[in-house]
């Protein structure tokens, strides 16, 4: 067999044929028998790859992938051992492959796409109830509050417990990217039920989910770095204004609200402006530089007076623009969003923000994100 040219067994479970070469007899049973082997095959060498690789107590697996031993937290539990002898499932795979070895070209692939489905994001890599945490104190707050300004308030509570429940069950919103738009992918790990997709905001799904039930379609919103959360936020609010600090994600950002929006509704809608850092920006201390960044986090643009109903800090110099978001902020009912909050860089964002104010927590594996209220003080 020439390189690059596959076996007539995968020729015909394939969607076409290499040019010239003959067609095959496609009836029921032919391709019932394709399919059970090649999908046997590939039991065998995933089941392999995961009894092959693990020592005695379950631990890291050949080629650098760690395979889990243990059961998830959705209650799922690891893959047997794989003894042909014990498993007819194994002995079938193992028959099919003796009778029928794949050709090396195929079985490199097959193992390429085994070792990816062992490294993918375990179930237990979401947004989950008991990661949703509430400031101290938070239902008491809302108990003292009086009158209709605490509405927002409450739903708030509200939201959360809502969430609790749907990130348990899958049942979060996601929004759906289509790949007309040319967004590209999220790297790799990055899953619905972990975070936002790459048309939703970065931020851990139950945080997100908190959000999108409270925004109100006649708010104002701010974000700091453009992208996922963009268009999200257009087709929420009222009016988005956004802050970025390189021409080509602003350009980005622009075509793929361009490709889902009219011209009309983006001039009367979107304000972006592009504010670049004062000096070269070449390590993460620089990206988080409040001197170099004081420009696109002071967004002197804004109206003296201008309050926002929501408010978004990505991108650079975290800390100096959510100083300035707490000023931006309307003072009562207004959300605050923080995410990878779990970077040391940020830990001092409790001091910056008014400890009376309701605070959400969302930690998981991947990272976590902060969901603030304001709420006026006594």
């Amino acid at each position: 067999m020439r390189p690059g040219q596959t076996g007539p067994l995968l020729q015909a479970v394939s969607k076409g044929r290499p040019p010239g070469s003959p067609r095959l007899q496609r009836s029921p049973v032919v391709m019932v028998a394709a399919l059970v082997l090649v999908a046997t095959a590939g039991l065998l060498l995933v089941r392999l790859a995961s009894s092959g690789s693990r020592d005695a107590s379950g631990g890291a697996a050949g080629d650098g992938v760690q395979v889990d031993s243990g059961s998830s937290s959705s209650g799922g539990s690891s893959l047997p051992s794989g003894d042909a002898s014990s498993d007819p499932v194994a002995a079938a795979a193992a028959a099919a492959v003796a009778t029928a070895p794949p050709d090396p070209v195929s079985l490199a692939a097959a193992q390429k796409r085994a070792r990816k489905a062992a490294a993918l994001a375990k179930p237990e890599f979401r947004s989950h109830a008991e990661g949703l945490v509430l400031s101290p104190a938070a239902a008491e707050a809302v108990a003292a509050c009086r009158g209709e300004r605490c509405d927002l308030l409450t739903l708030f509570l509200l939201a959360v417990e809502e969430t609790r429940r749907l990130v348990e069950t899958g049942g979060c919103a996601v929004q759906h990217c289509p790949d007309a738009l040319g967004i590209g992918e999220r790297p790799l790990p990055i899953t619905s039920p972990a975070l936002g997709n790459r048309c939703e905001p970065l931020y851990n799904r139950g945080a997100l989910e908190v959000v999108r039930q409270l925004l109100q379609p006649d708010w104002r919103g701010l974000e700091w770095f453009t992208g996922g959360s963009t268009s999200w936020f257009l087709a929420r609010l009222a009016h988005l204004t956004s802050i970025e600090t390189a021409p080509g994600f602003a350009a980005k950002a622009r075509s793929v609200a361009e490709a889902q929006f009219d011209a009309a509704f983006l001039a009367a809608r979107w304000e972006l402006h592009v504010v670049p850092p004062a000096g070269p920006v070449a390590t993460f201390g620089d990206a988080e530089d409040g001197w170099l960044f004081a420009d696109y986090c002071s967004a002197a643009f804004v109206p003296e007076g201008t309050h926002f109903d929501v408010i978004s800090v990505h991108g650079f110099a975290r800390m100096a623009c959510l100083r300035r978001a707490v000023q931006l902020l309307r003072p009562q009912g207004g959300l605050l969003v923080l995410p990878q909050a779990q970077r040391p860089a940020y830990q001092a964002a409790a001091a910056l923000v008014p400890p009376h104010w309701l605070r959400l927590t969302d930690t998981h594996a991947f990272g976590q994100t902060i969901v603030w209220m304001s709420i006026q003080g006594p």
